[in-house]
């Protein structure tokens, strides 16, 4: 009763208590190192996600990883959860990792120190502090003054900056590498492409590293790619990395491009090096006068292409195909206009979604822009297609320019023939289309062009047309008479059969009474009591209405009167018969395959079959 009681007032938080724990991988780290932190939950299965929105003011989150452990002993189940964020830290200087929310609960605040230059470096103590306006190089040495009178340019190269080892002076140097960077062209229009050329230069090896993507407030980018090569200079080879990037201006005036940074990791140093270039400047021009921004295109290049003939013609109602493509050199596909297509009212147009896409090239990128439009005509007539026009600027001849395509003749005319394809009219090399081009024969009136041996056309040509008909004769040529001699053999077996059933003179009959005894029953016999019983039979199968036992009956009576070729079923006897007598037997035929139930019972069907049978006796 007692250990009741006391598991009823104990709060349950003590029964399943969560903890929590932070901790960090390194306590000080150099700008641009990334950091590890770990975050442990312990207890049981309910978990809480933790609350990282604290740690985005100096942090950014590159990655992170979670796993999960499960551990049951005496019946006690214990999870610990682990959650791995890797850090990079904004700031540099001393700065404090919050504590961090699960659940209820929160984790002890962390310390972490960043620092300019590596943790295992330190400075010279007795080296003077470098003056404005030079640069340290990562090998050592004095700082070599910078050319304050070398004019401005749109490259900037500088060194890897870093401390000064005094024990390191004494060993080979470690490799150098150095960013320079610049802007092709200097200056631009507002909304026109240059290009950002970044190279990454090694002397001892290829680098790595990571380049921080050029961030440009006021301009658009897209990476083009990069290229890494081997050039053998008199000091020894050269490692270089180029990297590539379109700029778009977005606004006139002067575009500041920050400095780009590369960090550059050493097996000698415990995190990533800064290596910067100097900001570079460009210089927007704006739209010039007269060109509204709605119709401003600048490009290198700018065209339009439509694969098909000039004159088409097409049925009522029959689709025309259009595919036109714009590729603009200088201009992203996202930045290409609609295709302006006008088409007559006459005519209906039906449209399908564009196609985009961008070619990325070492000198820029390349956008395309595809439509597919459908035309139809419901009535016959002419009809002129004028072709789209769109107007650009020329970056090269700064100057407009205009893209054009040829107007398209559209002929609307029923064929003589329903399978008759469209007869496009191309232009010859001298201008002159298949209408205009002079023709011997005189002109009929007819909307299809008659057919005409070219002039260096051979006159075997008529042989071939003529030969896979004559094949086609002598096949069935052959198949005929292979099966003639087929039923000639058959009669031939039939004869000793036929000769059997002759009188005892042994006289035999001429070919031609032996084959109408094949079918006809013995001449001058009278109605046999087979052939009655017969008659009775279907008579009493059509009073009942029994369909299966009216065939069965006429079967019989077809046995009776042709005991020699007895046919096999109602379609072979009703051949034999004549009408009316072959129409009720149609008729009853028709009942086993109608999917509706049909009145075959006829009356007078016993006599019209007694009447058959004295006929064939006859």
């Amino acid at each position: 009763m007692y250990p009741l009681l006391l598991s009823l007032l104990i709060p349950a938080g003590v029964h399943a208590q969560h903890t929590v724990s932070a901790e960090l991988s390194a306590q000080r780290i150099a700008v641009g190192q990334p950091v590890t932190l770990l975050l442990r939950q312990t207890g049981p299965e309910d978990a809480s996600v933790p609350d990282l929105v604290p740690l985005q003011q100096d942090f950014r989150i590159l990655s992170r990883a979670s796993s999960q452990t499960v551990e049951e002993i005496n019946g006690k189940r214990r999870t610990e959860r682990t959650l791995r964020l890797m850090l990079l830290p904004l700031n540099s200087g001393t700065l404090q990792l919050p504590a961090i929310r699960i659940g209820q609960q929160r984790t002890a605040p962390l310390t972490l120190v960043v620092s300019e230059v590596a943790a295992d470096a330190s400075p010279d103590p007795t080296a003077p502090p470098a003056p404005l306006g030079t640069s340290v190089s990562s090998q050592g040495g004095t700082p070599a003054p910078l050319d304050e009178k070398a004019p401005p340019t749109a490259t900037a190269q500088t060194t890897m900056p870093g401390a000064l080892d005094r024990a390191a002076a004494d060993t080979a140097p470690s490799p150098a590498v150095t960013l320079s960077a610049r802007i092709v062209p200097e200056q631009v229009r507002l909304g026109a492409q240059a290009v950002l050329e970044v190279r990454i230069r090694a002397e001892d090896g290829a680098a790595t590293g990571r380049l921080l993507p050029p961030a440009i407030a006021g301009a658009r980018v897209l990476p083009l790619g990069d290229e890494r090569r081997l050039e053998q200079t008199a000091d020894g080879p050269i490692w270089i990395h180029e990297h590539r990037f379109s700029v778009f201006p977005s606004e006139s005036g002067s575009l500041d491009i920050p400095a780009l940074r590369f960090d550059h990791w050493t097996a000698a140093t415990d995190g990533p090096r800064p290596v910067r270039s100097a900001p570079l400047r460009l210089v927007v021009a704006p739209i010039p006068d007269g060109i509204a921004a709605d119709d401003w295109r600048p490009a290198r290049g700018f065209s339009l292409s439509e694969a098909g003939p000039s004159e088409v013609r097409v049925a009522p109602g029959q689709p025309l195909e259009r595919l036109i493509t714009v590729r603009a050199d200088g201009l992203m596909a996202e930045d290409i206009p609609p295709i302006p297509l006008a088409i007559p009212f006459q005519l209906r147009r039906q449209d399908e979604p564009p196609r985009l896409w961008n070619e990325r090239t070492p000198d820029g990128v390349i956008g395309y822009r595809s439509e597919r439009i459908r035309i139809t005509a419901p009535e016959p007539g002419v009809f002129t297609l004028k072709g789209p026009i769109i107007d650009w600027w020329d970056t090269q001849q700064q100057r407009p320019a205009r893209a054009t395509l040829p107007d398209v003749t559209l002929t609307v005319a029923a064929y003589r023939s329903s399978t008759a394809p469209p007869v496009p009219s191309w232009e010859d090399g001298a201008g002159h289309t298949a209408a205009e081009r002079p023709s011997g024969a005189g002109s009929t009136g007819d909307p299809e062009p008659a057919l005409e041996q070219a002039p260096g056309e051979a006159p075997d040509r008529w042989y071939w047309l003529w030969l896979p008909a004559a094949v086609s004769v002598l096949v069935l040529a052959i198949i005929g008479g292979w099966w003639q001699r087929r039923q000639r053999l058959r009669q031939d077996q039939a004869s000793p059969l036929m000769a059997g059933a002759a009188d005892d003179d042994g006289r035999m009959a001429d070919t031609a009474t032996r084959t109408a005894a094949k079918i006809a029953p013995a001449a001058g016999s009278a109605p046999s009591a087979g052939i009655t019983e017969a008659i009775a039979a279907v008579e009493r199968a059509y009073a009942s209405g029994e369909a299966g036992a009216a065939r069965t009956a006429l079967l019989t009576w077809a046995a009776e009167v042709w005991p020699r070729q007895v046919p096999g079923n109602l379609a072979q006897l009703a051949l034999r018969v004549e009408p009316p007598l072959r129409d009720h037997i149609h008729l009853l035929e028709k009942a086993f395959f109608s999917p509706t139930p049909l009145d075959w019972r006829q009356p007078g069907i016993g006599a019209l079959l007694a009447s058959a049978a004295q006929r064939i006796d006859a």
